[in-house]
């Protein structure tokens, strides 16, 4: 989709968190719609999004250090491994392979070992989130739209929901048979999510008679209270939607400034991600920044505004060279919730 238009904006906002009813879709032109984007490549994939720490998971983002004669070797030992989510070649560093990592809490550091061992990675860094600011991709690609001071700032609706519903329902207190339930619904749910009339009643198939329809729909509103399930909504495809260049941008600020810079960075569209991160002695940079745009010279002026607003933060651009994986990870649940 090369001419993206403020027209998308609508059905953009309703496919990327679909209610949990027997008929998600508003009208059969919003189906018709997601299927022929879903075909087109537009949106990557239907499915329903999961909060990996309500499940017992620990994430992080690697940084390594790998030699150029075994990047993309070692590249593609990490992206076969089902705990790893997003894999790039990132240039400006010399950590150039840049990963997510996933496992349960109870093992996260030996599997990561384990991955590391089975590679040629010389050095790596362990970046855990200390503070998420931003992540929402609701704006990101929308034209001549590179900063709103309307935007939502903070505005991670999956967190927010999250935190919100956690009150509603306490999976601790369920029984054991209902959390055995809950942990059916969660893996039937992380599969692909029909794009038909009636979805739920598809997915139900898929469970060897534990749900029909409507029991599929109360354990998934169930998860939906709980915070475990984030949404059920579209994937988009970057690319496919006009953003064809992106860059992770590493910033140094005098503690005092970095909530105050964190906040101005997720005010503009085209920032998806904004965090604060583990910092070390050898890596100092303490915010990270996604920034997206159809070309360089967009997401070149986002920075400048960046910089203009605070003329003393330390800039380290990591522009992606090529991207070796980017898809869900399948969670495995447990009863620790």
């Amino acid at each position: 989709m090369e001419n993206i238009t403020s027209d998308i904006t609508d059905i953009f906002q309703i496919l990327y968190e679909l209610p949990i009813t027997k008929q998600p879709w508003q009208n059969p032109d919003t189906l018709k719609t997601a299927n022929k984007y879903r075909n087109d490549g537009i949106i990557r994939e239907f499915s329903g999004i999961l909060n990996a720490h309500k499940l017992g998971y620990r994430t992080t983002l690697i940084a390594c250090k790998v030699s150029t004669e075994e990047i993309e070797t070692t590249a593609n030992i990490i992206s076969k491994h089902p705990g790893v989510s997003h894999n790039y070649l990132r240039d400006g560093s010399d950590y150039n392979i840049w990963f997510t990592f996933a496992a349960n809490k109870n093992n996260f550091s030996a599997r990561l070992k384990q991955l590391i061992a089975n590679t040629n990675i010389s050095e790596y860094l362990e970046l855990d989130c200390i503070k998420k600011y931003k992540l929402s991709l609701k704006c990101a690609f929308l034209p001549n739209e590179t900063h709103s001071q309307n935007d939502n700032i903070n505005n991670d609706y999956e967190e927010n929901s999250k935190n919100i519903c956690s009150t509603k329902i306490n999976i601790k207190k369920l029984s054991r048979s209902q959390q055995e339930l809950l942990i059916s619904a969660i893996r039937i749910l992380q599969n692909e999510f029909p794009i038909i009339e009636r979805p739920f009643r598809k997915l139900a198939t898929l469970s060897n008679g534990i749900f029909d329809e409507a029991s599929l729909i109360k354990y998934a509103e169930m998860l939906k209270q709980s915070g475990i399930l984030r949404r059920i909504g579209a994937l988009w495809n970057h690319k496919k939607l006009g953003l064809k260049y992106n860059t992770l941008c590493l910033w140094q600020l005098p503690s005092s400034q970095t909530d105050k810079f964190a906040n101005f960075a997720s005010s503009f569209n085209n920032i998806t991600h904004c965090y604060r991160r583990k910092s070390y002695p050898c890596w100092k940079w303490q915010i990270y920044t996604m920034i997206h745009g159809t070309n360089r010279q967009q997401c070149n002026r986002t920075i400048d505004q960046l910089l203009q607003e605070f003329p003393n933060a330390k800039l380290l651009m990591l522009p992606t060279l090529k991207e070796y994986k980017k898809e869900r990870i399948k969670y495995i649940p447990e009863f620790d919730f």
